[in-house]
């Protein structure tokens, strides 16, 4: 058993590496989490350096973090439970960084990684062709897309079978990039110039506290 919670661990402090923060560090002498969206991912580095490196820092989420930790386990530890477990240290870890005061990402590069790592590729197939290109063609904004996946990646498990601690996995990934949506990096909400409940709505939906996406993005933070 102490091997399995050092496993866990283990995950959880290599869902922290904050590599988007590190790429803002050393190319630009910023921290990412003041600027755009705020977010220690991808998306908000893509915005500041560009579509190369926030892809490679994508590549870096979702495999180094989310496919190879689950792959090792997997191979160490094949019990359902022990996926489960280290699934969630993952995709927690990139969202709550011990090495950022517990602020992060989003989680769903590195959750997309686990469900690579798991071989869920119908899920895989069906989340990124089907609702990837609704996205694509519907609206150039994915947060209200990612929703929905977060929504049918636990559904999917459960239509296609698959082992029902993958399900829980599925249900508890979602769960935890839900949470991170709505807490967000612990930004203080404006009650004066928003509702909460407003706000709380948007973040759910779109991953922000306001509608307007480019507004959003534009943001210079303190800090």
């Amino acid at each position: 058993m102490i091997v399995e919670i050092a496993l866990v661990v283990c995950a959880f402090i290599v869902g922290s590496i904050p590599i988007s923060y590190i790429a803002g560090r050393l190319l630009h002498g910023i921290d990412v989490r003041s600027y755009g969206s705020g977010n220690v991912g991808s998306s908000n580095i893509m915005q500041i350096s560009g579509k190369k490196l926030g892809l490679a820092v994508g590549i870096f989420d979702a495999f180094a973090k989310g496919t190879f930790p689950i792959i090792l386990v997997r191979y160490l530890y094949p019990e359902p439970w022990m996926m489960f477990a280290v699934g969630i240290a993952l995709v927690a870890g990139h969202n709550w960084s011990i090495f950022l005061k517990f602020t992060g990402g989003r989680g769903v590069a590195t959750t997309i990684g686990v469900v690579f790592g798991l071989f869920m590729w119908k899920e895989i197939l069906l989340l990124t062709v089907v609702m990837g290109g609704m996205g694509k063609v519907l609206s150039k904004d994915m947060s209200a897309w990612t929703l929905c996946a977060m929504v049918l990646l636990p559904i999917l498990a459960l239509i296609f079978n698959q082992p029902i601690e993958y399900v829980y996995l599925s249900v508890a990934m979602s769960c935890v990039m839900l949470l991170k949506r709505l807490t967000g990096n612990f930004e203080k909400i404006d009650t004066k110039r928003h509702s909460l409940f407003i706000v709380l709505c948007c973040r759910v939906i779109w991953d922000r506290d306001v509608r307007d996406r480019e507004v959003w993005m534009r943001r210079k933070l303190g800090g």
